[in-house]
């Protein structure tokens, strides 16, 4: 079985439904379906494609966990829920669309997703203090990058806190104020040559949750002036 297509009848799909259907490529779910079950399509590696309706409110639990292929998914307008590790795991999952209905995102949905590009509609959802220029948050469990058209900063996940990495572009103004929190947890470290060679950075703020400035952190910063804290 490579091609499903579940009709509008159809209001639950169950636990587990089709979990580990590997041949399984192609899903269409018609209008009527409310939830998707826990784990109704997890481990389903060869699926990449699903269209899912404006009528289903829940995603629950894992239920695309570990669908290898999946590289693109459209949540419409009407979906509330997103379950805990409801696309964790997704390695090809690049592009996804999530709409102003969406009240959760439970933790770990998108753990995992090596190769996914957040959109700015997750902002407040998934993301806490993502300045608000920002167009483009990569992230996995232990790693934030986001960026805009002037700047991009890597932080790594240490416990419950972030450091710093690396800050490769900053504003073309030269002015570069750093968050104090990535999704609710503190930035408290600027590593080791973290700005090392930034010879556009002019001014930096740095937050009152930094505690620690790594070795060589600012080295051959041969412009900048100015350091304040916020």
């Amino acid at each position: 079985m490579n091609r499903i297509e579940i009709p509008e009848s159809v209001e639950v799909i169950n636990d587990h439904a089709f979990s580990k259907c590997a041949a399984l490529s192609n899903v269409i779910i018609h209008e009527g379906v409310e939830t998707i079950g826990s784990y109704a399509f997890s481990e389903c590696n060869s699926l990449k494609d699903i269209t899912i309706p404006k009528t289903v409110e829940t995603i629950n639990d894992h239920a695309f966990f570990k669908c290898a292929a999946l590289n693109r998914v459209v949540i419409p307008e009407g979906v509330k829920t997103i379950g805990s590790y409801a696309f964790s795991e997704c390695n090809s999952l690049k592009d996804i669309t999530i709409p102003q209905t969406v009240e959760t995102i439970n933790d770990h949905a998108f753990s995992n997703c090596t190769s996914l590009m957040v959109p700015l509609s997750l902002k407040g959802k998934l993301e806490a203090n993502i300045p608000e220029n920002c167009t483009k948050i990569y992230h996995n469990d232990s790693e934030y990058i986001y960026e805009n058209n002037d700047s991009s900063i890597t932080l790594n996940r240490k416990g419950n806190r972030y450091i710093i990495k690396r800050v490769t572009k900053v504003p073309s103004s030269g002015i570069l104020k750093l968050p104090n929190k990535i999704a609710g947890k503190p930035v408290t470290d600027i590593g080791d040559g973290a700005f090392v060679g930034l010879e556009t950075l002019k001014e930096i703020t740095i937050p009152n949750s930094i505690i620690q400035i790594g070795n060589n952190a600012f080295h051959s910063c041969t412009s900048l002036e100015k350091n304040q804290h916020s």
